[in-house]
């Protein structure tokens, strides 16, 4: 009888053995598959986020290449995106800066290498001089998120202050229906009163 308790406990503990090896395997194999088919990061290469450093005071030239020239931004030109979605950052980026729906501000490869932007519309052109800033959404719906308000007066009066800009370099089009307006929701005279003068 002991020799069949014993055969029986060796029997237990190799069937432990295997369930526990093949549970081990089972999620190793699991793991590397959800690591294989995980989407790439939601911020391409080029950008880079400000967030951390948007709930104080925002350096728009934290991590910009080279140097910035005295004069060389003249002016601040915002607009919305026309959609939930947020423009290219890296390469095809015609923006400086994009503020999500968020509130999070990202810098984009213009910036960082200081090249002037692209009009947003593909159509036109924008001041050498101009600093162009995408918010994410379409202000001809609905206004802007209170989080992107802030911090799109927050990045613009660390502009203004940085290049001693006034309130009459800010540049917001009144066109509806364009991707380079500012949309009728947006509430111009509110948030130009809260900018540097």
């Amino acid at each position: 009888m002991s020799k069949k308790k014993a055969t029986k406990k060796q029997e237990k503990s190799r069937r432990g053995f295997y369930v526990f090896t093949t549970l081990a395997a089972a999620l190793t194999m699991t793991g590397g598959l959800l690591v294989a088919i995980s989407p790439q990061p939601l911020r391409p290469e080029g950008g880079v986020s400000l967030s951390a450093t948007v709930e104080g005071e925002i350096d728009p030239l934290a991590g910009v290449s080279g140097t910035t020239l005295a004069g060389r931004w003249q002016y601040v030109y915002v607009h919305h995106s026309m959609s939930a979605y947020a423009p290219a950052r890296g390469e095809g980026a015609t923006d400086h800066f994009i503020v999500d729906a968020n509130g999070r501000v990202e810098k984009t490869a213009l910036w960082n290498l200081q090249r002037p932007a692209s009009s947003p519309t593909g159509n036109g052109s924008i001041d050498p001089g101009c600093i162009s800033i995408c918010v994410v959404g379409d202000f001809d719906q609905a206004p802007p998120t209170a989080g992107q308000h802030h911090r799109v007066v927050q990045l613009i009066d660390s502009l203004q202050s940085q290049f001693h800009m006034s309130n009459h370099c800010v540049i917001m089009l009144d066109q509806p229906g364009s991707m380079g307006s500012i949309g009728k929701q947006f509430p111009k005279a509110d948030f130009r009163s809260q900018l540097l003068q």
